[in-house]
């Protein structure tokens, strides 16, 4: 994705904007009246795609890419890197943009009952290390090509299938397509 950082025809270092998390009152004020703008990663791991089997609302038992917020004033590609490091411990290299795309969910982490209503950032990258989850996520499941039978596919979420889809079609898995 192509960034700008520059103002009054100066760039300017983005690092400037990073903050730490907002408190917690105020983001649950932030969650109940915008949409939050996320990014996930579909990432290629032991000749499949990782999935994660999330154990918080929303998605929660829910197979899912890793992903969540976009850290303020990183790039997304850095962003992402640590949001995929701190969920489930690998590196990711050779990130490649998919789409834009908009998740709406009955249900929040947070019980204010407006739901959730996410802009996600779809990547597809690399995965190295050995995975080990954090405590949002109870299990994973590596799906290979001939795991992504018909009935394994309709039970994804359309999110999830429609991405997978493309990343089979594109041949992105180590140049396997299902096509």
């Amino acid at each position: 994705m192509k960034e700008y950082h520059f103002e009054y025809g100066k760039e300017f270092n983005p690092g400037i904007l990073r903050a730490g998390r907002m408190p917690l009152e105020s983001y649950v004020e932030a969650h109940r009246h915008l949409p939050i703008l996320c990014h996930d990663a579909f990432i290629e791991y032991c000749g499949g795609i990782l999935l994660v089997n999330r154990d918080n609302a929303p998605a929660k038992d829910i197979l899912w890419g890793v992903g969540g917020r976009i850290e303020r004033g990183m790039s997304v590609e850095e962003s992402l890197g640590k949001k995929v490091r701190e969920e489930v411990n690998l590196e990711l290299s050779d990130i490649t943009f998919l789409d834009l795309a908009r998740a709406y969910w009955e249900t929040d982490p947070f019980s204010h009952g407006r739901g959730t209503d996410n802009l996600i950032l779809v990547h597809f990258g690399h995965g190295h290390g050995s995975v080990e989850l954090d405590d949002l996520h109870k299990s994973h499941v590596i799906v290979r090509p001939w795991d992504y039978t018909p009935d394994f596919r309709n039970s994804l979420h359309p999110y999830v299938m429609d991405f997978m889809d493309m990343i089979f079609e594109m041949g992105l898995l180590d140049g396997v397509s299902t096509k």
